[in-house]
């Protein structure tokens, strides 16, 4: 069954809000590849937040379901995150709060009714989107090899499980650095080269 919101040759329809079902996943999971915002994020806003993965912007919780209606679907930056530049951006396109799950966030809000369709938010959600400057992804863990043992809860000095064993986990290991990472993907983000904006 295709995805709501997309006909037979991918282009939008005008599918109403009411007809877009949530997806029930955890906030604030740590999203590792581009392609996983999909099982994450509802159709509406997966433009959007697909932009904000390529500009290095962490999301932490979003929402554009039939839920929403007669209150507000949005999308929540992490704060402390943002580049100076999208701070500012970030505080003229929604509201900044203090304490979400522990950390200061964004909340970028898009109104909905009964009468609004996907692609109205996809449209509202993306243009906000397209205000933010590519940035640094600060946001990004990495981990030594006792750092490694230590989640896993192995002894330090215990050499038998060492790179390879948590590579076959599905780590990405960084030779030169000696640092794992989450992904493949997450490691090339830390790697690209940023001109820093104002």
């Amino acid at each position: 069954m295709d995805e709501p919101g997309a006909n037979e040759t991918g282009q939008w329809i005008q599918t109403p809000i009411t007809e877009v079902k949530a997806i029930e996943r955890s906030r604030n999971s740590m999203i590792t590849t581009r392609e996983e915002i999909r099982e994450y994020v509802e159709t509406p806003i997966v433009d959007a937040c697909e932009h904000f993965w390529d500009l290095n912007v962490r999301t932490l919780s979003s929402s554009a379901n039939e839920k929403d209606v007669d209150r507000k679907a949005y999308i929540i930056l992490d704060y402390d995150s943002l580049s100076d530049a999208n701070k500012k951006i970030a505080e003229e396109s929604g509201e900044k709060i203090d304490n979400y799950d522990g950390r200061p966030a964004v909340d970028i809000l898009i109104p909905v009714t009964k009468d609004t369709t996907a692609e109205d938010i996809r449209v509202k959600a993306t243009e906000i989107a397209n205000r933010f400057k590519k940035q640094k992804a600060t946001w990004i863990p990495s981990y030594s090899l006792q750092e490694m043992r230590q989640i896993y809860a192995i002894d330090p000095n215990d050499d038998e499980y060492g790179v390879e064993g948590f590579v076959e986990e599905g780590y990405f290991y960084d030779i030169e650095g000696k640092r794992f990472y989450l992904s493949e993907e997450h490691y090339n983000k830390t790697k690209e080269k940023i001109i820093d904006t104002v």
